[in-house]
């Protein structure tokens, strides 16, 4: 599976997961279950990664927009209307 592939079945897995749990985006709510959500996502994906690696570096297959989007308090991912 590609790592393109791989990050739009996570966000469509995370867009299902918050309407099915009644959470109004840019609620804090939200914004707090959408970087759980993304910081486990981010963790499986960088331990099933056993690529060697050098130095404390994360996983290539790791979207880093994740990580930019979580760190400036943007959304990671936002529904298409």
């Amino acid at each position: 599976m590609s790592n393109i592939s791989l990050k739009h079945k996570i966000e469509a897995h995370w867009l299902k997961r918050a309407e099915a749990s009644g959470l109004k985006p840019k609620s804090m709510a939200y914004r707090k279950a959408e970087c759980e959500f993304f910081a486990g996502a981010m963790a499986a994906i960088e331990a099933a990664d056993d690529r060697p690696r050098e130095g404390n570096t994360m996983s290539s297959n790791v979207p880093a927009i994740w990580v930019i989007n979580i760190l400036t308090g943007r959304p990671v991912v936002e529904k298409k209307q």
